[in-house]
């Protein structure tokens, strides 16, 4: 299963399915994010932000493994940038993080980055209104 995985994914994808890179839960956090595909698919991504920047981030997906990989590539982009550093991600970057996905799967990426944008925005509004965090 895995030779047949390399035929189609690069290896830092297949890497990623295996290692479960990025992958859980965090207790609340401070910023959170999901989006989904036409196929069902979601991708929510949840951000830890110190001193102005992301110091961890983890995700959640539903769906398949080019779903998984694309929500550990937006975790991955996450980390060390800055909230308005992570609006101005886009499904370009996340492809490249992944060295690059088959054709029919890169409306995954799009998720990844969409899903990136929405833990940003929410972030920001939780900062102005920081009891919410309280309640997830």
């Amino acid at each position: 299963e895995l030779r047949e995985a390399l035929k189609h994914y690069s290896e830092r994808v297949v890497r990623t399915w295996v290692t479960r890179r990025n992958h859980g839960q965090m207790t609340q956090p401070d910023g959170l994010g999901t989006a989904a595909s036409d196929c069902q698919d979601t991708i929510t991504i949840q951000l830890r932000v110190r001193g102005g920047r992301v110091m961890d981030a983890l995700f959640v997906s539903e769906g398949c493994g080019a779903t998984f990989a694309c929500g550990s590539a937006a975790a991955e982009l996450a980390r060390g940038r800055t909230v308005e550093e992570l609006l101005l991600v886009e499904p370009q970057d996340v492809l490249a993080e992944l060295d690059g996905l088959p054709e029919h799967n890169e409306h995954c990426a799009d998720m990844g980055a969409e899903a990136l944008r929405r833990a940003a925005q929410d972030l920001l509004r939780t900062n102005q209104t920081p009891w919410k965090r309280l309640y997830r």
